[in-house]
């Protein structure tokens, strides 16, 4: 079954790429570099992709697709094929991969994470929460920016 967190990301990125006219395909993964190789190699079993990006639900997803896509697949990143992850984790900083990613405030929610459930230790009937963090678009080089001419 997918995560809460699963769920949203995928529904707030069906919205947008529907929302510009873009048509996609799901290709499930695990949130783990494995899986992201396994997902790309899927959906590109001995070609080139027919699509332009990735939007991968982990940045180490998109990491582990965006090595199949350099290495197995020969593709130039982002000429060939971009590259998009969530989480902003460290490794996709290096300049070996320099991933555009939504970075969260990993910090901010550990902290409320860490209240809330001190709140439910300290008192059992305090009710349930739900709290929403914005996440930074953090652009990198496996993306490329398009605009109404062509990138």
């Amino acid at each position: 079954a997918a995560s809460t967190v699963a769920i949203e990301r995928m529904r707030g990125v069906r919205s947008e790429l529907a929302r510009h006219g873009v048509t996609f395909t799901v290709e499930r993964g695990d949130y783990s570099y494995e899986s992201g190789q396994a997902a790309l190699a899927a959906l590109t079993p001995k070609r080139r992709p027919a699509f332009s990006a990735v939007v991968a639900a982990s940045d180490m997803m998109a990491l582990g697709a965006m090595d199949r896509a350099r290495y197995a697949l020969r593709l130039r990143v982002p000429k060939d094929l971009a590259f998009f992850g969530f989480d902003g984790i460290r490794a996709a900083r290096g300049d070996g991969y320099r991933l555009t990613t939504v970075r969260q405030p990993i910090r901010a929610m550990s902290e409320a994470a860490a209240a809330l459930l001190l709140n439910r230790m300290s008192d059992a009937g305090h009710p349930a929460e739900r709290r929403v963090f914005p996440g930074e678009l953090v652009i990198g080089s496996s993306s490329r920016v398009v605009g109404p001419r062509g990138p």
